[in-house]
């Protein structure tokens, strides 16, 4: 899956550091709103302007922020559909879920 990283903080920092649990994620780009960061890259993966998700081809966003206004941002101002966008939140708590089945099972 084709995913895109919104927010370049601590809770991106948490979904790299956890990387091992989504390997079947590809990472095509970092989105953040802070303009000093745009051009940069991060991990060899280009960090863009929240405009510059228009040209991206990708299959979901992963909100990586505690700012609210980011998933109205990805509506209303870049038309992302709602059913590809989820937060870091609604990420970890399915694949502890899918941990726990899988220890249960053992």
């Amino acid at each position: 899956m084709k995913i895109v990283i919104w927010g370049m903080g601590y809770l991106m920092q948490t979904y790299i550091d956890r990387k091992g649990l989504y390997k079947n994620d590809d990472i095509v780009a970092f989105v953040d709103n802070n303009s000093l960061l745009w051009g940069k890259s991060f991990l060899d993966i280009p960090i863009l302007a929240p405009a510059e998700l228009r040209e991206k081809e990708f299959d979901c966003v992963i909100i990586c922020s505690t700012d609210l206004s980011i998933k109205k941002q990805l509506i209303n101002d870049l038309k992302v559909g709602m059913h590809r966008i989820k937060s870091i939140v609604e990420i970890e708590e399915y694949y502890t879920k899918k941990l726990i089945d899988k220890y249960k099972k053992s």
